[in-house]
């Protein structure tokens, strides 16, 4: 009779585990999950690289980056008074927030580009400025950052669980005034040539004395994801004198880098640089 009690519960046990797992696997259905690989292992390689906190945090309405409010972690906190007077400045439909890590520093300099869209849980945009500026003048990791924005902002486990859906190159806070350049987007296969030619066709963005450039990483383009747009910006110039042009070498690595590690272009798909070129202009 012991036996057979035992057994019993053992067989129960073993069933309760099959129901949660086929359960957990409904749940999931086809959104990434934190055990995922790819790009949870983005992110996580991401924080390996960006180790310090984001020494910029700036503002945006209606992709208005020209008129950015530009915020660096030397400053006093603005008060309540401050950010509820940019707020009121005048209407908008989307707030956008951008943190900076590096902001002087070409080699690590990184940018998160987050849009307050109808896709996000934190919709009072009074709400999403303090939220963000607590969470800039808290200094926090790289995971950190991402992960509470994920939490209060947008609701859910999502910046860098699916891939990117297209890459630009542009000039920082004269985005739009300039104009990108697209450099490829999902279905597209990589070659470093017409990624070259591409840019070398627009010189005023090859080379320029506006800003920095940044590599663009774009991210659920159509909505296709339950969550809002946002991309991620990694290097990819160096200073010529009071100029900044396009290094190559730099762009074409971080393209395989954040590409590769979601999966979206293998070694194996990839050109091999071409060394009559060099790394830049």
């Amino acid at each position: 009779m012991l036996i057979r009690a035992a057994v019993l519960r053992r067989c129960t046990v073993l069933l309760g585990f099959l129901l949660l797992w086929c359960a957990t696997t409904v749940a999931q259905g086809s959104h990434p999950q934190p055990n995922d690989t790819g790009t949870i292992t983005l992110k996580k390689s991401l924080a390996q690289i960006i180790t310090t906190p984001p020494d910029v945090v700036q503002f945006s309405k209606d992709k208005k980056y020209e008129e950015a409010w530009i915020i660096k972690s030397s400053s006093a906190r603005p008060s309540a008074d401050q950010w509820k007077r940019y707020i009121d400045k005048e209407r908008f439909e989307v707030l956008i927030v951008e943190y900076v890590w590096n902001s002087e520093d070409d080699d690590n300099r990184f940018v998160l580009t987050l849009f307050q869209d109808k896709r996000v849980k934190m919709r009072n945009p009074e709400e999403f400025v303090k939220t963000c500026l607590d969470l800039f003048y808290s200094k926090p990791d790289f995971l950190t950052l991402m992960n509470t924005l994920d939490a209060e902002v947008i609701g859910r486990l999502y910046l860098l669980q699916n891939p990117a859906d297209e890459v630009t190159i542009g000039i920082f806070n004269y985005w739009f005034s300039t104009g990108p350049v697209n450099l490829w987007k999902r279905g597209d296969s990589y070659s470093e040539q017409t990624i070259r030619e591409k840019i070398t066709a627009r010189p005023d963005i090859e080379k320029t004395r506006l800003n920095f450039q940044a590599l663009l990483f774009r991210f659920n383009v159509d909505g296709n994801h339950d969550g809002p747009f946002y991309g991620f910006k990694t290097p990819c110039c160096k200073r010529d004198g009071n100029a900044w042009i396009v290094d190559y070498a730099k762009t074409f690595r971080w393209m395989k880098f954040m590409l590769e590690e979601q999966g979206k272009v293998s070694t194996s798909q990839t050109e091999q640089s071409d060394d009559r070129f060099g790394s830049t202009v």
